[in-house]
């Protein structure tokens, strides 16, 4: 038997606008109810990204290896080199040195070792 309706909802709602989150989107059928929830923290990581690279790096068309890169890293900063490489369609070599060069410049810093670690898209004035 449940004792009341929607109380889980509800403090789901309450606890993504504590978070500074969006509140999630609710849906369903009869039969089922739909709760999606949008990563918060991705959402914010590619918003930083598309800053940096718009503020300090001028797009032109198509994208270069960094600006793609930094994109791909804002959206999932797990990434390995070789996820990189088969993303963009760039050799090994031309990944490490794109890094290095975002690492260089401020644009892209490692947390933690190489296995286990991530990505974090930083702008250039917050090192």
């Amino acid at each position: 038997m449940i004792e009341t309706w929607g109380r889980g909802i509800i403090q789901m709602q309450k606890a993504c606008v504590a978070y500074g989150a969006p509140e999630p989107k609710i849906g369903g059928s009869e039969s089922h109810i739909h709760v999606e929830f949008k990563n918060h923290e991705a959402d914010m990581a590619e918003k930083l990204a598309k800053k940096a690279v718009l503020e300090k790096m001028p797009l032109k068309t198509p994208l270069k290896t960094p600006e793609r890169i930094l994109s791909l890293l804002a959206m999932n900063r797990n990434m390995t080199v070789t996820e990189l490489m088969q993303q963009i369609d760039k050799s090994e070599s031309a990944i490490k040195r794109a890094i290095k060069k975002l690492q260089r410049e401020g644009y892209l810093r490692r947390v933690g070792p190489d296995k286990g670690g991530y990505w974090e898209v930083v702008k250039k004035d917050e090192e």
